[in-house]
């Protein structure tokens, strides 16, 4: 984080509201105002009011985030009763970047650009790269942040691994040995079967 980011402060909070959030996905700043005038006389007093719809994409970026947190895509307290407008719901930051990647999106204020730095294990270039090593780390740190799995963890990794399939660089296909092998090595929770919780 650079101090001379000037949306380096939005990222100190854990929580954001579904407006503040659908402006930052669209790429605008929270903090922007516009001056409109305060009544229909020509010489009514202009005042500052929070930019919304004038961030390009903000009114698509807040509908289906709405619609996510409905249908409880999102983590919320909408659910809880603490709101009774789902305007007014609260996310968390780490919660809406699963939910963006789950949809593709990976770029933007919630995925800041970070110095490129090649892992020896990740270079395929490399004398020693093991494909299934490869993809047990991008496994692993895709599903990072996940607190709760329906499934268990090494079924949600076996999930990620069919959703993503170039992300294998093996020269041969994927095999189901190679596929379990990994899930095996990814999973952190060696009970077996699905928590009763979902985590």
């Amino acid at each position: 984080m650079k101090n001379n980011d000037p949306l380096h402060l939005w990222r100190l909070g854990p929580y954001l509201t579904i407006e503040d959030a659908a402006i930052l996905i669209a790429g605008g700043d929270p903090s922007e105002v516009d001056e409109v005038q305060d009544g229909s006389y020509r010489d009514s007093p202009y005042i500052e009011v929070k930019r919304t719809t004038n961030h390009p994409g903000f009114a698509a970026a807040k509908e289906v985030l709405r619609l996510a947190i409905i249908h409880d895509d999102i983590p919320n307290d909408f659910r809880t009763g603490e709101y009774s407008d789902v305007a007014q719901a609260v996310v968390t930051a780490a919660d809406l970047r699963i939910w963006l990647r789950s949809r593709g999106h990976t770029t933007g204020f919630f995925f800041p650009e970070e110095p490129l730095v090649q892992e020896d294990f990740n270079d395929q270039s490399h004398e020693h790269f093991s494909p299934e090593l490869a993809l047990a780390v991008t496994a692993w740190r895709a599903l990072a942040e996940t607190q709760k799995f329906r499934r268990g963890p090494k079924a949600a990794v076996e999930d990620w691994i069919d959703a993503n399939p170039k992300e294998w660089r093996g020269e041969a296909a994927l095999s189901a040995a190679a596929k379990e092998r990994i899930a095996t090595l990814v999973n952190w929770k060696r009970g077996g079967g699905a928590p009763p919780t979902g985590g």
